[in-house]
């Protein structure tokens, strides 16, 4: 694991589908906060990205706005495994509409959780694990748990190195497939994890930013940018920015390596 690159992972293409904070940017309300209305890569949807890898497709997080992500950057023919990082409403709650994908697929998809995250998806989208009346069950709960080191996880086919972070009062998963690694909602990466990060040589790392403040569940930017600073990849995107933090004004305040992620942004990466 201390090798830069994974030899079953050539090239990786990475699509955000959304980087907004938990009530996207503008806020339900129409407030804009700092960002400005006129420039389109401050419109934000709530947290998720697709990547498309060793000829799989993995989705990270169902949030409530993925049926809109879908369409505004281009479904995807299939989905062939989904991780959620956590079982908070703007990475979960969209989870009903991959339904369309099991029934062109003909069987379940793989969800990879936190075993706290499969007895919250059991509770409380119940349907989604055993059916109801006519309708099949849509997902095959995995578990994962990846204690307190990082573990790797054979995601169909795919080899996905996951890991605990500290998001407040619960923990979240982040992750890293070859050359990229994904570490949103986190307000706590232990010197170990960030050694490995920093190890591995990536090509692209995207991190929480959520606020220009500190904040109890979320890196804020001076320590997301000192993450960058620590980690060094060769190109580092912010995450989860909430209505604080404005593109333009963001990107001036970042290292030449580091700029704000946007909605729609795609990335090829090749090892």
């Amino acid at each position: 694991m201390n090798k830069a690159d994974d030899p079953s992972i050539n090239a990786v293409k990475v699509t955000v589908l959304g980087c907004g904070s938990s009530g996207g940017v503008p806020l339900i309300n129409g407030e804009w906060g700092r960002c400005d209305p006129s420039e389109p890569r401050n419109r934000r949807r709530r947290p998720s990205v697709l990547v498309e890898t060793a000829g799989k497709t993995i989705l990270v997080d169902t949030g409530p706005d993925m049926r809109e992500q879908f369409l505004a950057f281009g479904p995807p023919e299939r989905i062939d495994a989904v991780i959620l990082t956590h079982y908070h409403a703007d990475h979960l709650n969209g989870l009903d509409d991959i339904r369309h994908y099991v029934s062109k697929q003909g069987h379940t998809i793989p969800l990879y959780v936190l075993p706290e995250v499969g007895a919250h998806v059991r509770e409380h989208f119940h349907y989604v694990v055993k059916g109801f009346a006519w309708y099949p069950p849509l997902v095959d709960i995995r578990e994962i748990e990846p204690e307190q080191g990082i573990i790797r996880v054979d995601v169909e086919g795919v080899p996905v190195d996951m890991w605990r972070q500290n998001h407040g009062r619960v923990d979240t998963i982040g992750m890293r497939f070859g050359p990229f690694a994904y570490s949103t909602d986190c307000v706590d990466l232990s010197p170990d994890i960030l050694g490995q990060l920093r190890d591995w040589q990536l090509k692209l790392w995207m991190a929480d930013a959520a606020r220009i403040k500190p904040h109890p569940a979320h890196a804020h930017l001076d320590m997301a940018l000192d993450w960058m600073r620590q980690v060094q990849p060769e190109r580092g995107l912010l995450t989860h920015m909430s209505e604080f933090l404005d593109y333009k004004t963001t990107r001036a305040a970042c290292p030449a390596f580091v700029e704000p992620a946007y909605d729609g942004m795609e990335l090829l990466i090749e090892t």
